[in-house]
């Protein structure tokens, strides 16, 4: 229970802020077609939401540990939501290149939702993924399992199992998010000019 709800946690954090931020703009088209607010803190806003669903799923995450009398310290619990930041960081970089896209491509919400939905199936979320072979090799490469199986490993074990890879992940979304601030600024007229 504690593997799958925490799981489920981390993912739906990732998912809900890819989400919410790629439907953004689109949201607020009358504010940024009748008003000259920048886009970037638009976006920034829909982040309130997604943090208060986190919170709630947390005191359920953290009823399930008391039940359980799960021992976590104190700094394990620092740890985990310190590897959150990473994730969270990503999850805005996609999400404000897809919404970027969605401006311009109709289709892209309706893909975002299918692989958002089916995603989480190949994130260890539910059951843990393979870690050898071909499927091995290729989660490697996969952020979402990284982060999910991160956090848990740090708030239930203390350490990460796998820190070579999440230390890629962070340096792969730190850029991703920076490149996507980058596109949001400059194409901010031409954004507007398309709703």
């Amino acid at each position: 229970i504690y593997y799958i709800s925490m799981g489920m946690l981390v993912w739906l954090l990732i998912a809900t802020t890819i989400h919410t931020v790629a439907m953004a703009i689109k949201s607020e088209k009358s504010v940024l077609t009748t008003t000259n607010f920048p886009i970037f803190p638009t976006i920034l806003s829909k982040l309130g939401e997604v943090l208060h669903d986190t919170a709630i799923r947390f005191v359920i995450v953290a009823i399930i540990v008391v039940w359980f009398q799960m021992e976590i310290s104190f700094g394990n619990l620092i740890l985990a939501f310190l590897s959150l930041i990473p994730a969270v960081i990503f999850a805005l970089g996609l999400g404000m290149m897809l919404s970027i896209l969605d401006v311009v491509i109709q289709d892209t919400r309706r893909i975002l939702i299918l692989v958002l939905r089916y995603g989480l199936f190949i994130s260890s979320v539910i059951f843990p993924f393979p870690e050898w072979g071909i499927p091995g090799m290729l989660n490697k490469f996969n952020i979402f399992n990284t982060y999910v199986n991160a956090t848990r490993d740090l708030l239930h074990h203390g350490s990460i199992q796998h820190v070579d890879v999440f230390i890629y992940s962070s340096i792969v979304s730190v850029m991703i998010f920076l490149i996507a601030v980058k596109l949001v600024y400059s194409m901010d007229y031409k954004i507007r000019a398309y709703l």
